[in-house]
């Protein structure tokens, strides 16, 4: 008797892990403040004071006195 027993095992295993990241971060930021302050104060002040005062005081004073004494 004779036996003969063949046995073969063949393993294949390839792992191909393939792990591409690209991260692309652009930030644009354009900040523009206009800021346009304009300011007309126009302050016109025009006083007009005209004092008149007319004082005419006119005092007439007649006293006659008339003294007739009888002797």
């Amino acid at each position: 008797m004779k036996t003969t027993t063949l046995m073969e095992t063949t393993t294949l295993m390839k792992t191909t892990t393939l792990m591409k990241t690209t991260t692309l971060m652009k930030t644009t930021t354009l900040m523009e403040t206009t800021t346009l302050m304009k300011t007309t104060t126009l302050m016109k002040t025009t006083t007009l004071m005209k004092t008149t005062t007319l004082m005419k005081t006119t005092t007439l004073m007649k006293t006659t006195t008339l003294i007739c004494c009888p002797s």
